[in-house]
């Protein structure tokens, strides 16, 4: 599930659009991405606190950043 992909977050993401329109204003500059991403709770590290509970299921939170470019192909994230 994502959660940030820029300026873009769970509270202000309206249409796909704002996607598209944060890649176009971001070409050759990194894109702050934040994920959950489902895992077993045996997986989970007591020192970890990157972890959240929803409904019952344990999500890590991923941080990472995708940079756009032009390249020989259509669209600028390949």
């Amino acid at each position: 599930m994502v959660v940030n992909f820029g300026t873009i977050n769970t509270s202000n993401f309206s249409e796909i659009n704002q996607v598209v329109e944060v890649v176009r204003n971001n070409i050759n500059q990194a894109i702050p991405v934040r994920v959950l991403r489902e895992v077993h709770p045996t997986e989970m590290k007591e020192e970890e606190n990157d972890h959240h509970t929803y409904r019952g299921i344990v999500y890590r939170l991923i941080e990472t950043t995708i940079t756009p470019q032009k390249w020989e192909g259509e669209g600028v994230l390949g």
